[in-house]
């Protein structure tokens, strides 16, 4: 199961806030929470589909400025 780190921690190696690991199903801590990866499109993706979808500012708030 994917966590991540909500504080400082120790799981194999000290974890900063914001690590990603894999820890075994069903394991609970204070310190992470389970990482949330279902439908959800990275940043990325998002700003490639809007090009794909016709939008020509490609997702750029100010591309349409003169």
């Amino acid at each position: 199961m994917e966590v991540i780190a909500t504080k400082p921690g120790y799981h194999g190696k000290l974890r900063a806030v914001g690590d990603r690991f894999d820890v075994p199903p069903g394991s609970k801590a204070t310190w992470f929470s389970p990482a949330e990866t279902g439908g959800k499109q990275p940043a990325k993706r998002a700003a490639k589909s809007a090009q794909e979808a016709g939008d020509e500012s490609g997702g750029n708030a100010a591309g349409d400025l003169v």
